[in-house]
């Protein structure tokens, strides 16, 4: 059986396929460095507040967190999300945003949850995510369908399964198939 490598995509394509991904995860895990040397991370899971079309993410925060005080202290953090067979790793900088402005423009009703008090609480602020390297798997489509039937052709004879080469990016320029 021939195996069809999947076409190299342009860097405008892997920057679309990047954002697509990244438009289908409401939830990613945000991980800091609480020190640097030697390497201490912190991930927690938080909601996507907004997606530019950059792939910047804001996120809606509380001044006082320990997130907050790694971002301030070490500006480089990560960002992974899965959203079915789709995932993506994003590392970049942040920074802390306390503009009142900002934060109005983007408050909604969920955030009532986490704080009560509303958009205009001290506490209140957000976090702005650069993404600087973005490097995705998609396994989606045709290409998940074709790893199910492996996996069941697998599990029926008892021999493993030939490899199901899927979408590779990274928005560097270094692209190839998964393996």
């Amino acid at each position: 059986m021939t195996t069809q490598v999947p076409k190299t995509e342009t860097r405008a394509e892997q920057r679309k396929h990047v954002h697509e991904i990244l438009a289908q995860i409401p939830e990613v895990m945000f991980i800091t460095s609480e020190q640097t040397e030697p390497l201490v991370q912190s991930a927690r899971p938080l909601h996507v507040t907004r997606l530019e079309d950059n792939g910047g993410l804001w996120f809606m925060v509380g001044l006082d967190s320990r997130k907050v005080k790694d971002v301030q202290r070490f500006e480089q953090a990560m960002v992974t999300g899965q959203h079915s067979s789709r995932w993506i790793h994003l590392s970049g900088k942040a920074e802390i945003v306390s503009d009142r402005t900002k934060v109005r423009e983007l408050w909604n009703k969920v955030h009532e949850a986490w704080f009560p008090l509303g958009p205009d609480d001290p506490n209140v602020g957000l976090i702005h995510f650069e993404p600087e390297h973005a490097e995705y798997w998609d396994n989606s489509g045709m290409v998940g369908i074709k790893y199910l039937f492996e996996v069941a052709v697998s599990l029926f004879t008892g021999q493993g399964a030939e490899p199901v080469k899927g979408a590779h990016g990274s928005t560097d320029g270094h692209v190839s198939s998964v393996r």
